[in-house]
């Protein structure tokens, strides 16, 4: 789940969720590793994918989350604050109760590489493990 903004995102978990942010949206995720240990990714971004099913004829094309987990989170990276609820301090990952018809629980697929125990190279949303090898 994600648990906060990383540092390089101009966005923090007490910032202003109403200011634009021109920033790439970089956050800390937290999960469990294969072997139940607790991992964190410290600079995890999120893929966004073209929207067909709602694009426009002769318009643009808008954007939405690539993994269906991120269903409720912005569409794209303009805000990073729109990210987080301003009051209950919870990521567009986790909410499911929060937002009318959000099933998103903080629980979703990912796969990732690890280095020297600890450190998280990569962290990929999803299931396909083929591009790892």
């Amino acid at each position: 789940a994600i648990r906060d903004f990383s540092p390089e995102s101009t966005c923090s978990s007490s910032a202003d969720p109403n200011k634009p942010d021109a920033s790439p949206c970089i956050f800390v995720v937290g999960f469990t590793g294969e072997d139940g240990s607790s991992l964190r990714a410290d600079t995890w971004r999120m893929d966004f994918d073209l929207d067909y099913e709602n694009s426009v004829r002769g318009g643009i094309t808008p954007f939405k989350p690539a993994h269906d987990a991120f269903a409720c989170c912005p569409a794209s990276e303009l805000n990073c604050c729109s990210f987080i609820d301003p009051i209950l301090r919870v990521f567009c990952d986790d909410w499911a109760g929060i937002v009318d018809g959000c099933t998103a629980t903080g629980s979703w697929p990912c796969r990732y590489t690890q280095s020297n125990g600890t450190s998280i190279l990569d962290l990929q949303a999803g299931e396909d493990r083929s591009i790892f090898g």
